[in-house]
């Protein structure tokens, strides 16, 4: 039951600053901007003399920020600020192989502007959306990958300018990108074509495919500074601002829902929604059920259950 009780405390974590889940149950934990690295945690079980164990500690370079896993499992961490012309500072990208030992491959940041990034999360086909703070763009890079010979081993970006401070960013499973504006609202951007080609020089495309489709601030009822960008299963958006929390639907006409807690409500750019799912390649579903006594046996057990498509 839901009581609000503490579970367990975890020691030892050094100054978290976001947290990403595996589906083989480790965590992944950036620590802040200034300690430069990326801990995996392993959980083994309630009843471990350390149920919560430090698997590694990965140096992924300056100012690591965000976090996410893409459909392959990897992980990809943005270094926020840009104090580094080349992005061989902060400001860039890096990608853990999990399936090699946690290998890290680090991209330079989108070449010839400032950047400072905020949110980031992935897209089912594996490209990556980094929300800009200080562009005021949304970002999608391309990184290398088999199926996608033009890409060049850099990778590259493409990017769209929404004309508002963004931070948190999720993407749905129809391909649709929302990013939390920080002065209060939500940016809809349709991300559903496939990038332009690679750029000729530098690392970023000279046209984009993504499009601007709708930007909903004060005027639609939302207020507040908006840090976290979610998208549940059902396609609705949900934003959090640091006075109230808010539900956009977008097949209705961007209809918005809003709450005001008693007490002020913020989220960094971490919030989760569909992007579980989308970083999901297979799992588990675990639920407990009371038996009728030690002595009872089981024949049979059945249920009927309402599944999304896909679901084996």
């Amino acid at each position: 039951p839901t009581n609000g009780n503490v579970l367990r405390t975890v020691p030892k974590i050094l100054d978290p600053y976001q947290l990403r889940f595996s589906p083989d149950m480790k965590w992944f934990v950036t620590a802040a901007n200034r300690l430069n690295h990326v801990d995996i945690y392993k959980w083994n079980g309630a009843d471990a003399p350390e149920p919560f164990a430090l698997v590694k500690r990965i140096d992924v370079g300056v100012c690591p920020y965000g976090l996410v896993l893409d459909r392959a499992g990897n992980v990809w961490v943005q270094n926020q600020y840009d104090n580094d012309a080349t992005g061989g500072g902060c400001g860039g990208l890096a990608k853990l192989d999990v399936n090699n030992n946690d290998m890290v491959t680090r991209y330079a940041k989108p070449s010839g502007v400032y950047y400072d990034g905020y949110g980031v999360t992935a897209d089912a086909r594996g490209y990556i959306y980094l929300a800009s703070y200080g562009m005021q763009r949304l970002y999608r890079f391309i990184p290398p990958d088999p199926s996608r010979p033009a890409v060049p081993a850099t990778g590259y970006y493409e990017s769209v300018g929404v004309g508002m401070d963004l931070r948190g960013v999720g993407v749905d499973q129809n391909n649709q990108a929302f990013a939390a504006v920080h002065n209060g609202g939500m940016a809809h951007v349709d991300v559903s074509a496939e990038p332009p080609p690679p750029p000729a020089t530098g690392n970023v495309a000279s046209t984009t495919t993504m499009v601007l489709k709708k930007l909903l601030t004060s005027a639609n009822g939302i207020n507040g500074v908006t840090a976290g960008a979610a998208i549940d299963y059902d396609g609705k958006v949900w934003g959090v601002s640091n006075n109230m929390a808010y539900k956009i639907d977008p097949a209705n006409n961007y209809s918005v829902t809003t709450w005001q807690p008693p007490a002020g409500t913020y989220t960094y750019s971490d919030m989760t929604g569909y992007q579980l799912r989308n970083a999901s390649r297979a799992g588990v579903y675990r639920n407990i059920f009371t038996g009728c006594g030690s002595r009872t046996t089981w024949k049979q057990l059945s249920w009927n259950i309402s599944a999304p498509p896909g679901t084996q």
